[in-house]
């Protein structure tokens, strides 16, 4: 990434992407691509469990002045007890009715439907083992009852362990055709340095 910075002045805030180079070893995929993301846009957050989606959505709207919304949240009530899949349709076409906020959370479903209404997508592309070790310390810690229904206590599970170590291998191919397919700006952070210097370009 070779220029982010922030308008913050009172009438709105952005996040504006100059020049942007984006390489996998020497291979350059982006290269000198300007963009912006304006007041009354709306950023969807995916990537696998354990990424750090909910923290970069959290981080972003404390940025940007703007609303963080959680997937889980929605879809989880306590106890861990999910709601039907109609009420989520309801709920998430709601939220897609608002405008200027960040949204985090996967659900694969209905994937193509926010990529038709968002304006921005960042794809957290890590390494399987990166989430994996992630999920592990959030158990430890109990990071997740921020971004999650009150009641909704994470153990560990070796079924989730291996959604996880399999998320790449199931879904990595199908998110990069939605995201190209749907002629969206976006923005792929493949580790957490990646992460750590598109938030603190936005700070400076």
């Amino acid at each position: 990434i070779n220029q982010l910075k922030i308008n913050n002045s009172e009438l709105e805030k952005n996040i504006e992407i100059n020049h942007l180079i984006k390489k996998f070893g020497d291979h350059e995929v982006l290269r000198d691509i300007d963009f912006s993301v304006k007041k009354g846009d709306i950023t969807s957050i995916i990537g696998a469990s354990g990424s750090g989606k909910s923290t970069l959505s959290v981080q972003l709207a404390k940025i940007l002045n703007l609303e963080a919304i959680h997937l889980d949240k929605i879809y989880w009530k306590p106890y861990w007890v999910n709601i039907s899949k109609e009420e989520f349709d309801e709920k998430h076409d709601e939220i897609l009715k608002k405008e200027s906020f960040i949204l985090d959370g996967n659900y694969n479903r209905t994937i193509s439907k926010r990529l038709e209404k968002c304006d921005l997508v960042i794809y957290l592309d890590y390494d399987s083992q990166v989430c994996i070790d992630s999920y592990i310390q959030r158990v430890k810690d109990g990071s997740i009852k921020d971004f999650i229904t009150e009641n909704c206590v994470e153990t560990l599970d070796e079924d989730f362990n291996n959604y996880i170590s399999s998320y790449n291998e199931k879904n990595r191919e199908n998110n990069y055709k939605k995201i190209y397919d749907s002629n969206i700006k976006y923005i792929i952070l493949n580790n957490r340095d990646e992460k750590d210097e598109f938030i603190n370009s936005i700070r400076r």
